[in-house]
């Protein structure tokens, strides 16, 4: 039994590392210009900090919305 605890938590812990690694996405917002555009800011949690990933695209507000963040940072 304490085998199976034992490997649990060296699979959770290797989890949880390969997920910081890869950066885990921890929220996002959405931005405008002047002019009224917007675009999705996503939010991803590394070791380091948090690193923000912006849209490529100025589009309007109820699009930015619904623009889809990934799970894991590129």
């Amino acid at each position: 039994m304490k085998i199976g605890w034992a490997l649990f938590a060296l699979v959770l812990i290797g989890m949880i590392g390969y997920g910081l690694n890869r950066g885990v996405y921890v929220g996002s917002e959405v931005f405008s210009d002047m002019d009224g555009r917007f675009r999705k800011q996503c939010k991803y949690l590394f070791p380091g900090g948090v690193t923000r990933k912006i849209s490529g695209a100025w589009i309007i507000r109820a699009e930015a919305q619904d623009e889809f963040c990934r799970l894991f940072h590129d």
